[in-house]
């Protein structure tokens, strides 16, 4: 997993170095144009990977190096989703280290791996002419971004809100049964937001399975929660969760999902849910 997405990452790397200066995000080879998103999501991961390894000692040089291409990398994507929710993973994944780690002597490294990595990604940010809506890594710059970006806005009032009340309609029996069900006669593949795309196809019937289900995966997680290969599962499941309510599309991450599937059905089998050639899970 380490090659996989050290390879992705040095690719959406250079992809962004040779276009320094330009109107253009840094991309994966196989999706072109529309994927800064997809991109900002394996540049996070290749941060996830490298960060877990400095942590517990393994291959330290090898992986500040990852750790470093991957921080450049995910700038370089400009992806807005991916940035804002690193941050959160990280601050939601301290709450459970805290709650959850039988060592807590790694958190206080980590935390200082974590100091490094903010001061990396702001000292570039102040190199560099940012594009699309950030200008600085602040707090202020974060939140004048989300109230006034553009692309933000335009994604709330002109494409989510029309589209919620032509779908789910107003004040009628209808509304009440496409809001609980989803509005099957009029759905749609993509909204900019995942949560937005699941209320509309499947109402919050739809929702309440969805988060459901990770909820079942994070119940794997934490029975074996000080495992590196859980801690990097959490990360990204979390990652996951969070760029859907930032404004991030599950249909315009499907690569990637294959290869969250092939993580899940490990962390499966790990959790001794395979027994005999089937699956079981209480």
């Amino acid at each position: 997993m380490n090659i996989l997405f050290l390879s992705y990452v040095i690719y959406i790397f250079f992809d962004g170095i040779l276009h320094l200066g330009e109107f253009y995000r840094a991309t994966i080879p196989f999706k072109k144009g529309v994927s800064s998103s997809l991109s900002g999501l394996f540049s996070s991961v290749g941060i996830y990977f490298s960060y877990l390894n400095i942590i517990n000692n393994r291959k330290r040089i090898f992986n500040i190096f990852l750790l470093l291409i991957s921080l450049g990398a995910l700038v370089l994507t400009f992806s807005r989703t991916s940035l804002l929710a690193l941050f959160i993973v990280f601050f939601i994944f301290y709450i459970f280290e805290f709650i959850y780690s039988k060592n807590k002597k790694k958190i206080i490294l980590s935390l200082l791996i974590l100091l490094i990595i903010i001061g990396i990604i702001g000292v570039i940010f102040n190199s560099l002419d940012y594009k699309y809506g950030l200008t600085s890594f602040d707090i202020k710059s974060i939140i004048r971004m989300l109230k006034y970006d553009r692309s933000f806005y335009i994604r709330i009032h002109y494409i989510a809100k029309p589209a919620i009340r032509e779908d789910i309609g107003e004040d009628t029996f209808n509304t009440f049964i496409n809001a609980l069900f989803g509005n099957i006669h009029n759905s749609k593949n993509i909204w900019d937001n995942q949560y937005l795309m699941l209320f509309n196809n499947f109402g919050f019937v739809g929702i309440f399975v969805y988060l459901l289900m990770y909820s079942v995966i994070y119940k794997l997680i934490l029975k074996n929660y000080d495992k590196i290969f859980n801690k990097l599962l959490f990360l990204i499941t979390t990652h996951i969760i969070i760029s859907g309510i930032t404004l991030e599309s599950m249909t315009n991450i499907y690569v990637f999902l294959n290869i969250y599937y092939i993580l899940i059905a490990y962390l499966l089998y790990q959790s001794g849910g395979y027994e005999d050639g089937h699956i079981y899970y209480n």
